[in-house]
């Protein structure tokens, strides 16, 4: 057995299997399992199932273990019984499954790997959905790879189910690659690496009228012509994002964490997002947020960089350092459209380019509390706050790089209040 294809994003190296024989067999799959020329024959009460599971699958107790490469997973994922009553559990040896359909769990069967480095599931042609999931089971220990040509691919794909999915790496490429697609789902992920290169549009993770519970989640999307997203959260999403890491970078717009009419709780999130074209760490869109411990980055020689983009949002911002650099337009922190944020404890700063503002407001209610708003080496304008109205509220701020667009006249550089008017300038 080779290595897999170069082509692939994420380089490992795979532990080869030995091929065995049947070393012991117990009758849980099914009524009865017989033994004929070295094959394993798994049959029901009703002679309704046959499934010729092959000489290097094992079955004992409410666990099948394939040795290695070959038997048919699909076939033993349909012939498992039991229900809730005995949840199975089919776990994968070492090795490189070529896999020429996609497979499709079901309630009570979980699939195992030998662990990321050493189980790799693969798509040997063009298959949309590499593995979807299901309720009530759990995919574990794998690595997941929808590189077949499709040009829709996911690695997994959850459709009204809500899986377990830990210590899996999913990675998935295509005009529209998605690593996860959750629709209408809420798995629970922990430790777990989504990658996606679309050529299109890529997905790390992608959630559409789902709320999944994301814990040291590593999502990234790039192509050199797509729109990338490390997570996209749209229709109602509300998604629990703990200590997550996103990644956008390489494409014509870059969004490290995009909210689109949704209501995520990000706590510990670090997003990035770098490139040639427009990049945006953090992009709210119509959503509210609740932003606790955010990291928020954006650079690139670039039209524009943004750490935290709000377009008619209401995000809830607290301890949320952002930063954007060197592109034409620089924010860390952009208002517009009628947004209406609260910003406790935020830094956020701007550098380079020909116009850098700390925080941009247009046409929106800010309220600023105990925040640095900093802006520097803007070739035209560096503003530490740009955009001061009647319905502004900035309180005990620093404001390095000076305020434009000042309704009320007040230019300083330290500290307002509620007025806004100057204290201790």
């Amino acid at each position: 057995m080779g290595l897999p294809s170069s082509n692939a994003m994420t380089k490992r190296t795979w532990i080869p299997y030995v091929a065995a024989t049947v070393l012991g067999a117990g009758a849980v799959l099914a009524q009865s399992i017989t033994t004929e020329s070295d094959r394993v024959t798994v049959q029901d009460a009703t002679d309704a199932t046959r499934v010729d599971i092959g000489p290097q699958v094992i079955v004992e107790g409410e666990e099948t273990r394939v040795l290695g490469p070959g038997p048919d997973i699909q076939a033993l994922i349909d012939a498992a019984t039991g229900g809730s009553a005995k949840p199975h559990l089919i776990r994968l040896g070492p090795g490189v499954y070529d896999l020429a359909a996609g497979l499709v769990m079901k309630p009570y069967v979980s699939l195992a790997g030998s662990g990321e480095d050493a189980t790799l599931l693969r798509a040997a042609t063009a298959i949309e959905n590499l593995v979807q999931g299901a309720n009530d089971m759990a995919i574990s220990d794998l690595t997941i790879w929808n590189h077949g040509g499709h040009a829709s691919s996911k690695a997994i794909f959850n459709l009204l189910a809500s899986p377990r999915i830990a210590r899996v790496t999913a990675e998935a490429s295509g005009a529209q690659g998605y690593a996860i697609y959750n629709d209408s789902s809420s798995p629970v992920m922990s430790d777990v690496t989504a990658n996606a290169l679309g050529t299109t549009d890529g997905y790390g993770v992608y959630n559409t009228a789902s709320s999944p519970v994301m814990t040291r989640v590593t999502a990234s999307a790039t192509g050199a012509t797509a729109d990338n997203y490390g997570v996209y959260n749209l229709s109602a999403s509300s998604p629990l994002m703990n200590g997550v890491t996103t990644t956008a970078s390489g494409g014509v717009t870059n969004i490290g964490v995009r909210n689109d009419s949704s209501s995520p709780t990000m706590t510990g999130v670090t997003a990035t997002a770098s490139g040639a074209g427009s990049n945006y760490a953090v992009y709210n869109d119509s959503s509210s947020p609740t932003m606790t411990g955010v990291s928020a980055s954006a650079s690139g020689v670039s039209v524009l960089n943004c750490g935290v983009f709000n377009d008619g949002s209401a995000p809830r911002m607290t301890d949320v350092e952002t930063s954007s650099s060197d592109g034409t337009v620089n924010y860390g922190v952009f208002n517009g459209n009628s947004s209406s944020p609260i910003m406790v404890r935020v830094r956020a700063t701007a550098s380079g380019g020909d116009l850098s503002y700390g925080v941009r407001n247009d046409s929106s209610e800010a309220r600023i509390y105990s925040s640095l708003a900093r802006a520097r080496n803007g070739n035209l304008v560096s503003a530490g706050i740009d955009g001061i109205n009647l319905d502004t509220r900035v309180y005990n701020t620093q404001v390095v790089g000076g305020v434009t667009n000042d309704a009320s006249g007040t230019q300083c550089q330290n500290v307002y209040d509620d007025t806004p008017a100057a204290v201790g300038c």
